[in-house]
């Protein structure tokens, strides 16, 4: 799963574009946003790379959603590294 990042988060990678095909076509995309906030001296991993958060501790992703499943863990950790806080979203998409 790509991500690209909105905000104070920089661009991780986007999806490919493919040449346009002859004749009568259809392509349809899809993406997910991800975003939540957190202390904001807090450390944030999405996915197991890191994220820096805005001033208020806000974030947000966004993500090209291929199909099939996804797992994608947030794991917020205190600024002592004391307290750490996980949420694990797991999306199913599935195109017809």
């Amino acid at each position: 799963m790509a991500e690209v990042g909105s905000g104070a988060l920089s661009s991780l990678a986007s999806p490919v574009k493919k040449p346009w095909p002859k004749g009568f076509w259809l392509t349809v995309n899809t993406e997910l946003i991800v975003y939540g906030q957190t202390e904001a001296d807090a450390k944030l991993t999405v996915g197991g790379r890191p994220v820096a958060l805005r001033p208020d501790g806000s974030f947000s992703l966004r993500f090209f959603l291929p199909d099939g499943k996804q797992v994608i863990p947030v794991v917020a950790t205190s600024s002592d590294g004391e307290q750490v806080r996980k949420i694990t979203p797991i999306v199913n998409k599935e195109t017809k």
